[in-house]
């Protein structure tokens, strides 16, 4: 639960905290993510250029179902908080 460490938050306050915050970005979504933020800040909109791109590897596929459940678990709180991001940059 590295995230919630760095906010600081709990299970029955994480909402409430990161609706504090004025804006909330994906890195996933990078390019979308500072479009936004440009819209919101009435700045121009740039163009976030890729770099430093890794390719996936097969670690992941070598992980048990079982033991990503139990990192699933272990960081609950974590997986919440992103979940919400998501939902709040979809809905923004």
């Amino acid at each position: 639960n590295m995230i919630a460490g760095m906010i600081p938050c709990d299970e029955s306050n994480y909402k409430e905290v990161l609706d504090r915050y004025f804006f909330i970005g994906i890195v996933e979504h990078m390019q979308e993510s500072m479009d936004k933020l440009a819209l919101l800040t009435g700045k121009k909109r740039i163009e976030v250029k890729a770099e430093n791109i890794s390719l996936k590897d097969s670690q992941v596929s070598d992980l048990s179902p079982s033991s990503i459940n139990r990192f699933k678990e272990n960081n609950k709180l974590d997986y919440l908080i992103y979940e919400y991001c998501l939902e709040r940059f979809h809905n923004s």
